[in-house]
C-alpha cells in the first residue's frame, strides 16, 4: 500500500480515496496513513462502510471479524442496495446505528453505490483530539524522502510472502521491475487461476497494468507507475500449490526458479 500511495503523492493529487482489500485490517491502514511518515502530505478524513442492509442479519457477517472491524472502524456508514431490501433489512439497519458506541457521524441508505459527495470533507473524530498539521495543503514539498515501508532487498530479484486468516490463504509476490511479464501469457494464468481473488499491478512487455480477478473474470487497467516492482497477491478459501505457481510466474517475467 505504502508504495502505491508514495508514488501517487508525488503527482501531488487533490485527493485520494483509498479502498483496501476485504481482507485489510481497517485500524492498520488508518495507523499508517497518520503516522509521521505521510504527516506532512495528508489530511485524513473521515472513513467511510458501504454495507448491504442484508447482510446485518446474517450470521456469517455477523461473526466475521473483519466485517465486524471494518464496520466498527468507520465514522460513516453508507447503506446501499435499498431498493433490494424489505422493511425488515431497514429496521435491522437502523436498530444497529443505534446500538453504535460512539455514534456514527453521518448514516443514509442510498441504491446503486450513489455515495453523497458531501460525505468525502467530513473530519475524522479523532482529528479534532490531535495537534493541528501544518503544510498538508501546499503543493511545493518535495515527496523525494517519501520511501516505501517493504522493500525488495537489493539481493533478491523477488520474494514471496503467505499469510492465512478469516477462513482465506493468500500468497504474494514481489518481483524487481526489471523483469517483465509477458502480458499475453500472464491474462491466460489469471483466467484459468482457480481463485477467489486475484490482485496485481504489474510490468509487462506492453506496460505496467493493474489486475483484479474474481472468480476467473479478469480487469485491467493500464498504470503509471513504472520504476517500481511488480506485486501480485492471490487469495482462496483454500490452500493453493504456491510453490507451482510461482514456477509458472517465474518463468513468465524471464526468472529461474532460484
Amino acid at each position: 500500500m505504502s508504495v502505491g500511495i508514495n508514488a501517487l503523492l508525488r503527482q501531488k493529487p487533490d485527493r485520494l480515496i483509498i479502498e483496501p482489500t476485504g481482507l485489510g485490517h481497517p485500524k492498520q491502514v488508518i495507523k499508517t496513513l497518520t503516522s509521521d511518515q505521510y504527516d506532512k502530505y495528508i489530511d485524513l478524513r473521515a472513513t467511510i462502510a458501504l454495507v448491504d442492509p442484508r447482510n446485518l442479519s446474517d450470521e456469517r457477517h455477523l461473526e466475521n471479524k473483519n466485517f465486524n472491524d471494518q464496520l466498527a472502524s468507520a465514522e460513516v456508514i453508507i447503506g446501499n442496495k435499498v431498493d433490494q431490501c424489505t422493511a425488515e433489512d431497514i429496521d435491522v439497519f437502523n436498530d444497529w446505528l443505534t446500538d453504535q458506541e460512539p455514534a456514527k457521524i453521518f448514516h443514509k441508505l442510498v441504491k446503486n453505490g450513489e455515495l453523497p459527495l458531501e460525505v468525502l470533507d467530513i473530519e475524522r473524530r479523532e482529528a479534532a483530539q490531535e495537534p493541528a498539521k501544518h503544510g498538508h495543503h501546499h503543493d511545493d514539498h518535495d515527496h523525494s524522502d517519501l520511501e516505501p515501508v517493504f522493500e525488495l532487498p537489493p539481493e533478491k530479484p523477488y520474494i514471496r510472502r503467505e499469510n492465512q486468516g478469516q477462513g482465506y490463504f493468500s500468497c504474494g509476490w514481489i518481483i524487481g521491475e526489471e523483469h517483465k511479464f509477458d502480458f499475453d501469457q500472464l491474462f491466460s494464468l489469471f483466467s484459468d487461476l482457480n481463485a477467489e481473488r486475484v490482485k496485481a499491478v504489474v510490468n509487462t512487455d506492453k506496460g505496467c497494468f493493474a489486475f483484479n480477478v474474481v472468480n476467473r473474470v479478469v480487469s485491467v487497467n493500464q498504470m503509471s507507475l513504472e520504476g517500481y516492482e511488480s506485486r501480485i497477491e492471490v487469495i482462496d478459501s483454500q490452500l493453493m500449490p504456491w510453490q507451482d505457481l510461482e514456477s509458472i510466474l517465474l518463468k513468465l517475467c524471464g526468472l529461474n526458479e532460484a
